[in-house]
């Protein structure tokens, strides 16, 4: 059944079906988009067509998809957020590992970021599908991120739904009251299997490469504990716990060891990713925060929130 119907007005006359799709479908992949048009779920006219046929003035274009696909990519404001919950992408990317009348814990994909920023706009992070996700539950509170992840970094990230609880836990990470547990994936190995990284870190900035920490002497301190868990083919898979919560701390920390994050964009071998990504491992930075522990400040009991490791940690084209 198709749900989705487009008639085409004089802006979107001559333009490609598939242009239109990608302009109207903003949380489709392009994959997605490709794969509708090919099997026949978008009909214009009636008839299925080629991803490259024109448009024509009053063309019926009609699409198998919720509604809220279309309504999702519009302005914030006039936007049903709760009709986020019926799109693919929702569906897809939020994941709640854990939930209780003030917290809510995610599993973060690799690739979607945790807010909508300056680069951002629209209903593609987490926060967003999480107001979606409260709001088709009834619930209208504000919820909000009480730390943060790094886009390509997937895992544990936790939302307040209330103030009291966002100020609560921000102190408890302040004091670094929160355990963390990451897991890696690195280049080579490093000559020690287990050790403390303890090298001070402070972020640059320059118009080239914009916003990048390095380590420094008169750095913020920051302390990383790794344990190499195992090696293969000039890989190594490593249980990573941070004492401090600096920005990019464990990608710079493991880049100072000689052992960069494999697929990490900004710290990481170029190279050496090309090489395994070319192989057949899947693309992405692997980097996973694991675990998080902390005391509830409500109940002063142990809270454990666990991502369990994805498969590509595992996957036989890494050796692992």
């Amino acid at each position: 059944a198709f749900m989705i119907k487009i008639v085409i007005g004089e802006e979107e006359q001559g333009m490609r079906l598939d242009r239109l799709l990608r302009q109207r479908l903003k949380l489709q992949q392009l994959s997605a988009i490709y794969r509708l048009i090919r099997t026949g779920d978008v009909k214009v006219g009636g008839r299925k067509r080629k991803e490259n046929y024109r448009l024509v003035l009053n063309d019926e274009v009609l699409i198998g998809l919720d509604p809220a696909e279309l309504q999702s990519t519009q302005n914030h404001d006039s936007a049903p957020k709760k009709d986020l919950v019926k799109t693919r992408f929702f569906k897809e990317n939020f994941s709640v590992l854990y939930e209780d009348s003030q917290l809510l814990a995610c599993n973060k994909p690799p690739h979607i970021v945790v807010h909508s920023g300056t680069a951002h706009e629209g209903s593609d992070s987490i926060i967003e599908m999480a107001r979606s996700y409260l709001l088709s539950k009834g619930d209208r509170g504000e919820p909000s991120l009480v730390h943060r992840l790094d886009r390509d970094t997937s895992g544990v990230i936790l939302i307040a739904k209330t103030k009291r609880m966002l100020r609560e836990l921000h102190e408890l990470f302040r004091t670094d009251g929160v355990d963390k547990t990451y897991y890696v994936i690195v280049h080579g190995r490093p000559e020690k299997l287990k050790g403390t990284i303890t090298a001070p870190l402070a972020q640059t900035s320059n118009r080239n490469e914009g916003m990048k920490v390095r380590v420094a002497q008169n750095g913020r301190p920051a302390v990383t504990e790794y344990s190499v868990e195992s090696s293969s083919g000039g890989l190594s898979r490593a249980r990573v716990v941070i004492r401090t919560g600096r920005t990019h701390q464990i990608r710079v920390h493991m880049a100072h060891l000689g052992c960069p994050v494999l697929g990490d964009p900004r710290y990481g071998d170029r190279t050496e990713d090309h090489e395994f990504f070319s192989r057949g491992v899947p693309r992405r930075m692997y980097l996973h925060a694991q675990r998080l522990e902390f005391k509830d400040p409500r109940s002063g009991k142990s809270v454990h929130i666990t991502a369990a490791l994805p498969p590509e940690f595992k996957s036989a084209s890494l050796g692992f």
